[in-house]
């Protein structure tokens, strides 16, 4: 966890998930922030409009 220019946020997989308010970055434990991980990550596939050969073209 880190605290950068928008605010607290985590990294995973070279990836950046910022945290919810009341989540102190501190204190924060791995187990907290998992869902929120897996949520954000959903969010983004149901964002891909076709999945061609090689690549994914999001809107």
């Amino acid at each position: 966890m880190n605290i950068g220019r928008f605010g607290p946020y985590a990294q995973h997989d070279k990836k950046f998930y910022s945290l919810k308010k009341e989540m102190d970055p501190y204190t924060v434990e791995l187990e907290e922030i998992a869902p929120l991980i897996v949520e954000k990550r959903q969010a983004k596939d149901e964002r891909t409009i076709k999945v061609f050969e090689k690549e994914k073209i999001q809107c």
